[in-house]
């Protein structure tokens, strides 16, 4: 006879529960830091939105690693 354990699709629901709401707070996470970008015109911000809905890990990683920091300025460096 075969065993039939119960707890194993319970343990796969959450397991993609929780997958899908950190995908979710990463997506709202990033847009919320997209349009609190002062630096960015509002185009851009359009799309690194449209960016980070389309490809959510790869456009959020993107945007923090290059669309977050303000652009250097060509002033001389703070001594």
């Amino acid at each position: 006879m075969e065993e039939h354990t119960a707890t194993l699709p319970l343990a796969y629901d959450l397991t993609w529960t929780v997958i899908a709401v950190l995908w979710l707070a990463l997506v709202i996470a990033t847009t919320v830091s997209v349009l609190r970008a002062r630096h960015t015109p509002g185009a851009a911000k359009i799309a690194w939105i449209l960016l980070v809905v389309a490809l959510p890990i790869l456009g959020s990683l993107a945007w923090f690693t290059l669309g977050s920091k303000p652009a250097e300025r060509g002033g001389p460096a703070p001594s």
